[in-house]
């Protein structure tokens, strides 16, 4: 995980999500100041138009993995940071969605363990670029960095297989430090930081 910044608010936002959930609530008498009655599932207005924002303004990019998530293929979804179940007064906000794959979606459910892609300090992950592994650095949110590998399971073969392919398919020149920065920005910044840059591609 790395620092993301928010984007803008789309200009729509506010008719086609914002003002339909409101509505919805009014029509089904919900209290917003307190969480949200036993299986009552808010209407998702945030689905299909605002996925696709969400997909455009963070460039593609999962908050939680670091890796560009291909739109066609349908693995993208809005994540309410904060649950819409605890905090239903924030469904409907653009400022609480999260641009996340479907397996850190689920992973991270109604979980408030998990660091916040938009205020999580730089460099509070560290990886291996050899093996894909992540771990905490030595820093003030250490406890929470741990907390969040462990929640979203960061760590496992799978995503540690992840960080390793792409940085063995740039190590083998197949793929460029511009795509990498792209495709898998948590592993590009290692791969500068560590110094491993392309001579050629310094400048990216």
């Amino acid at each position: 995980m790395i620092p993301v910044a928010l984007a803008d608010e789309p200009a729509d936002f506010d008719t086609k999500v914002r003002k339909k959930g409101a509505a919805w609530f009014r029509k089904k008498e919900i209290d917003l100041t307190k969480p949200l009655p036993d299986k009552t599932e808010p209407s998702a207005y945030w689905q299909g138009w605002c996925l696709q924002e969400l997909h455009t303004a963070y460039g593609g990019i999962c908050a939680y993995l670091c890796v560009y998530i291909e739109s066609v293929i349908g693995g993208g979804t809005v994540d309410h940071y904060l649950g819409k179940k605890a905090r239903p007064d924030l469904a409907y906000e653009w400022s609480n969605y999260r641009l996340a794959c479907d397996t850190m979606n689920t992973r991270k459910g109604e979980a408030t363990s998990v660091l916040d892609p938009f205020t999580v300090q730089p460099e509070s992950f560290q990886l291996n670029l050899l093996s894909g592994a992540i771990l905490a650095t030595e820093s003030q949110s250490s406890q929470e960095a741990e907390a969040t590998i462990h929640c979203l399971k960061l760590d496992d073969e799978k995503c540690r297989g992840l960080r390793r392919k792409y940085y063995l398919e740039y190590r083998q020149g197949h793929i460029s430090a511009d795509f990498l920065r792209r495709h898998a920005p948590f592993v590009y910044q290692e791969v500068e930081r560590q110094g491993k840059l392309r001579e050629s591609e310094r400048e990216w």
